[in-house]
């Protein structure tokens, strides 16, 4: 896989996030008791957390990647409304008589006891949307990617997903749709459609037996590519008659609140870079496994993506020059000690104490040998140290 080009490239890809803006609450507490009045949880508030929630967890999770983000959607005229519009660039359409939709997840333990979901289906106001349509031209200038994370909220409509479509063949832009619903035909002209399981099917209108590539086959007939995510069972990227399908690692599974945002933004970050479809897909999954470790929506680095990305694809500890870029980017936000060992070596108590603390501080260590001393041996007996995290055979300058 060519995915050194992910994090080499210096420029940063300018990407369009269009759909549903929602506020994400996180209170979070402990559960010790129940309730004297009703056999419920009461829940101690310890803190309350607030987040940029369905097109706004995409453009987070964009800009934590590194991209520039241009946001297209609305919010109402209230707090919370206010609120997003202070955590994202750019600005949000506000509509009159629109509540913001505000999801508020009570947590005890890292596990939601409930959910409290403030929202309301209200169609685009036609004013609003007009206005829109005649400013996208301006709003998707020099964009290579759009994103479409539509939560059947109202927002995007027939007439301004036709536009952005006819634009994207003027402009030359790829646009990549997380859709809603169950009817796929108002995303006709659309590069990618990215569902999930249950909505494949649906859209499909095939019984759940039914083989998923005929799913597809459905699917196919209003996108050039369709992407189906399928929860612990990975990814299915289906394009014509080809299929590949990318089996999810084993993970944690602590929280899945916005993994399919996570896999919509490494997806189209990956693109934006001039990785392959199948590339991209590859990458979006481990983005996705990487997102349910987390409590709650998930803002993703190039360094966590690298990180796993070197634990996936290496058989030992030892780095060759095909993974030097992402050992890079693994390095770029996390703390780490480098030993570089250039004379024929051995650790006593004292330095092997002293090393394995680095690991027990949760920091990593970078061990550069020297080629004459690089022979299989001594490269087994150092990947087998658990404190060493890798081992780059070769001079310190070459990273």
């Amino acid at each position: 896989m060519r995915f050194s080009d992910l994090f080499i490239c210096s420029s940063r890809p300018k990407i369009a996030v269009l759909g549903d803006f929602l506020l994400d609450v996180y209170t979070i507490g402990k559960a010790k008791r129940i309730s004297p009045e009703a056999p419920v949880a009461v829940l101690h508030v310890e803190r309350e957390e607030m987040k940029a929630g369905g097109a706004g967890n995409v453009c987070v999770n964009l800009e934590s990647l590194g991209a520039d983000v241009v946001s297209i959607g609305r919010v109402g005229d209230d707090l919370a409304g206010r609120e997003l519009q202070s955590m994202l660039k750019g600005s949000l359409l506000v509509q009159k008589g629109f509540a913001t939709p505000k999801k508020n997840r009570m947590v005890s333990d890292d596990q939601q006891i409930v959910r409290v979901d403030h929202e309301t289906v209200l169609p685009l106001d036609r004013a609003l949307e007009e206005k829109l349509i005649r400013e996208l031209p301006k709003l998707l200038a020099d964009v290579s990617i759009v994103a479409v994370s539509d939560y059947g909220k109202g927002f995007v409509t027939h007439a301004l997903f036709q536009r952005l479509i006819s634009l994207s063949k003027e402009l030359d832009f790829q646009v990549i749709v997380d859709p809603k619903g169950a009817d796929f035909s108002k995303y006709f002209g659309a590069t990618v459609i990215k569902p999930n399981l249950g909505e494949a099917y649906a859209a499909s209108s095939l019984d759940l037996g039914a083989p998923l590539e005929d799913v597809a086959e459905k699917l196919l007939e209003f996108a050039k590519v369709v992407l189906i995510t399928r929860s612990g069972e990975g990814l299915s990227l289906f394009q014509g008659k080809d299929q590949t399908h990318y089996p999810a690692a084993v993970r944690e599974v602590k929280d899945v609140t916005g993994a399919g945002d996570t896999v919509l933004a490494v997806f189209c970050f990956a693109l934006a870079r001039k990785l392959t479809l199948h590339e991209a897909a590859s990458l979006a999954n481990v983005a996705g496994g990487l997102s349910v470790e987390h409590v709650g929506c998930a803002k993703l680095t190039l360094g966590e993506i690298a990180r796993q990305l070197l634990r996936e694809n290496l058989v030992d500890k030892v780095i060759d020059g095909a993974h030097k870029d992402v050992l890079l980017a693994a390095m770029q936000d996390k703390e780490c000690h480098s030993l570089h060992l250039k004379e024929p070596f051995g650790i006593d108590a004292k330095t092997f104490y002293a090393l394995s603390g680095v690991g027990r501080e949760g920091k990593d260590l970078l061990l550069h040998v020297s080629p004459d001393l690089a022979t299989k041996e001594r490269l087994d007996w150092l990947s087998s140290l658990a404190f060493v995290r890798w081992i780059v055979v070769g001079e310190q300058s070459a990273l």
